[in-house]
């Protein structure tokens, strides 16, 4: 199971790579969640059909960060869903929305992307809205 999350992991991380740097993916573009559920099938097929020799050509770097992105991932759904439990859905998914804010923050500071008005006033507009959604709730 922690194989299958750490490779979902790394699949929503090369999903996010591939969009961001206009590669070329192996896995189509999609949502983080159906981009996991396709590469725990596409792994479940790999190792069914015993064609894991590349699998043990990973750097142990990249093993670490596969699994360390796989707890994260793990963790973070195990936090939304008790987020969920104790609190209305509109808000917890309207906070949770606030990660698409943090990508485009970290991909200018890390990654030298470029901050078109577009991507600020799309940010903005979420983080307003939010913000909106928590004073409505509270």
């Amino acid at each position: 199971m922690n194989l299958c999350i750490g490779f979902g992991g790394f699949c929503r991380v090369d999903h996010h790579l591939c969009q961001n740097r206009s590669a070329k993916c192996q896995f189509g573009p999609g949502d983080g969640d159906s981009d996991d559920r396709d590469c725990c099938v596409c792994l479940g097929i790999v190792i069914a059909r015993g064609q894991t020799g590349g699998l043990a050509q990973l750097n142990p770097q990249t093993i670490l960060f596969l699994t360390l992105s796989g707890l994260a991932t793990g963790a973070s759904w195990l936090l939304y869903f008790h987020a969920l439990q104790l609190g209305n859905a509109s808000l917890v998914a309207g906070v949770d929305k606030l990660s698409l804010v943090l990508i485009v923050v970290f991909s200018a500071l890390f990654l030298a992307e470029p901050l078109t008005w577009r991507v600020v006033l799309g940010a903005g507009m979420i983080t307003l809205g939010t913000l909106v959604l928590i004073r409505q709730g509270g």
